[in-house]
């Protein structure tokens, strides 16, 4: 290669062995930590936020206000997210179709103050799901 080469710049979220454009890079580094969702009704993992960022590798604030609400699990390969609790009403983590759901602290209901957190890993069609209920 010679002078300045350029090259495509691959979709945001892409994670093979093709060689990176640096406006891939600057995009992958600009992504945001922390997103809230807010919502009244039920949702998946693969719900954007208002502004399209994936919860994948994110801490997600759901506020759902007094509202119940479910969260269905679709992980997928290397999914990992934290939730942070920010209403007061509960949500339930549910197994999407295919997946298997591990409940790691024996409840897949995070119901407890708001502030109480909740993590996903997954690995292959298994997700894991841990609970803190604060109270």
């Amino acid at each position: 290669l010679t002078g300045i080469p350029t090259a495509p710049t691959a979709a945001t979220g892409t994670n093979t062995t093709q060689i990176a454009t640096t406006a891939f890079v600057e995009a992958r580094a600009s992504e945001p930590s922390q997103i809230i969702i807010t919502t009244a009704v039920n949702i998946t993992t693969d719900t954007l936020d208002s502004s399209s960022k994936s919860q994948k590798e994110k801490n997600v604030i759901i506020d759902n206000g007094v509202n119940a609400i479910n969260i269905t699990v679709n992980g997928g390969t290397d999914f990992l997210a934290s939730y942070l609790k920010h209403g007061t009403g509960a949500i339930t983590f549910i197994a999407g179709a295919g997946r298997t759901l591990t409940q790691v602290d024996g409840t897949t209901v995070l119901n407890g103050v708001p502030g109480s957190k909740a993590t996903i890993s997954s690995v292959g069609t298994k997700d894991y799901l841990s609970i803190s209920n604060a109270v």
